[in-house]
């Protein structure tokens, strides 16, 4: 049992990570029972959103205007311990661990075009330092379940799926200063690799996080 939760909580991670780039399912899979079924209530739009396009999907919701979302969302084929995975797991580290990939990747970008910077131990540890950065202010604002069916394979799923939000300037400020401490607290950056934190710190504080 203990390996399995191991197994789920690492394929919740891969799923948040990947959360920037949800794939549309609606012509594999066939729904077969929600949340709401019983009572006569369809899926929320947030869902509808985020199964069809991204996190970005729903932050576009008139509801969400001016809020950074995030699904966590659980797979197995019980649909008692998806939910009790997605009731029981840490949000907050999940989404650190997303905002770390996606910073980290970011970071990476503005240094491939920096002459003669090559990896460095000091670029590596401020990287992996990101997914052991806190962030507060985060809200519980939703939950839902499913359970789908794949059209071709005929294989059952029990999907649970937890909406995450935080307002987005606040969100901002957090990783600013988180990527700020990172900075200044690893003396063994060059001046270069200096100077694309400062621009990238820039950057989200004018602009926000993009995820």
């Amino acid at each position: 049992m203990k390996l399995l939760q191991r197994s789920m909580i690492l394929l919740a991670v891969i799923v948040v990570l990947a959360s920037c780039s949800s794939t549309d399912v609606k012509n594999k899979t066939e729904v077969l029972d929600h949340k709401g079924a019983s009572f006569g209530i369809n899926e929320p739009a947030w869902l509808t959103a985020y199964i069809q396009g991204s996190n970005q999907s729903v932050e576009a919701l008139p509801e969400y205007k001016n809020q950074t979302c995030f699904v966590v969302s659980f797979i197995d084929a019980d649909r008692d311990f998806a939910i009790g995975m997605a009731e029981s797991a840490s949000g907050s580290s999940l989404i650190a661990q997303m905002i770390a990939e996606t910073v980290s990747a970011d970071a990476e970008r503005r240094r491939a075009g920096v002459q003669g910077e090559g990896t460095s131990a000091a670029w590596t540890q401020a990287s992996e330092s990101m997914s052991n950065a806190s962030y507060t202010g985060f809200r519980k604002s939703a939950d839902w379940w499913r359970i789908t069916r794949n059209k071709s394979t005929k294989v059952q799923e029990a999907h649970a799926f937890v909406l995450y939000t935080i307002e987005s300037r606040i969100l901002s400020d957090q990783i600013a200063r988180n990527l700020t401490n990172i900075m200044e607290n690893n003396k063994a950056l060059s001046a270069a690799e200096r100077e694309i934190y400062r621009d990238l710190i820039a950057h989200i504080r004018s602009g926000g996080f993009k995820h």
